[in-house]
């Protein structure tokens, strides 16, 4: 079942972020992060939950595109604990991400992999229509 988050969720959400970054994050990170969504006009958090235990989680927000007067729906963040990878859940958290693109009138929907998923993520995207358009830049 997909759902939105809730503050009981902020020990799973902290574990799978881990998962999705390959590095810890601290609870008091997570509950900023948490407070942020929950303040946020354009910002969600959808958690995928399987026998009462939360196994994947679903960012989503929503991006005005200035230059064609469009919006498209940006899954900000997604992954899957990996004891249920290749189970569906994955496809069934952007399979709902693009039904909120849809109800939210958006032109479509895009996301950011890292570099180094080529044999997983990029395989799974591709697989359900995702077209690599560009790289994204960063200065920090």
């Amino acid at each position: 079942m997909i759902r939105d988050f809730e503050e009981k969720d902020q020990p799973d959400i902290q574990r799978l972020f881990g998962v999705l970054t390959g590095s810890e994050i601290s609870a008091a990170d997570v509950a900023q992060r948490m407070d942020d969504i929950r303040n946020s006009t354009i910002d969600s958090l959808y958690v995928y939950e399987l026998d009462g235990s939360v196994v994947g989680l679903m960012g989503f927000r929503i991006r005005e595109n200035i230059e064609e007067i469009s919006r498209y729906g940006e899954i900000s963040a997604i992954v899957v604990d990996p004891g249920h990878q290749q189970k569906g859940i994955g496809k069934e958290l952007l399979a709902f991400a693009e039904q909120l693109a849809r109800e939210l009138n958006c032109k479509g929907t895009w996301l950011v992999s890292g570099f180094g998923r080529e044999e997983t993520a990029y395989k799974f995207y591709q697989s359900l229509g995702y077209v690599a358009t560009g790289y994204r830049f960063v200065k920090r």
